[in-house]
């Protein structure tokens, strides 16, 4: 079994960015290690950019769940 992936927020959006797709990118949340920055800026940041709301809730999710 291979180890889990981090994942942060520059990653996200590179996938973002790339056209991977929500449904693939929300995927890599639940399966990778969690390294997000949720605080107000960041998420704005990331809704400027056009992410997805269903991946920013994914990542907050993740960040807390991981605790």
């Amino acid at each position: 079994k291979k180890p889990k992936s981090t994942m942060d927020n520059a990653t996200v959006l590179k996938l973002w960015r790339a056209n991977v797709g929500a449904n693939v990118i929300l995927q890599m949340i639940k399966t990778s290690n969690p390294d997000y920055d949720v605080s107000a800026n960041s998420i704005i940041e990331l809704r400027q950019a056009g992410v997805d709301q269903s991946i920013i809730l994914a990542m907050i999710d993740a960040s807390y769940g991981a605790r």
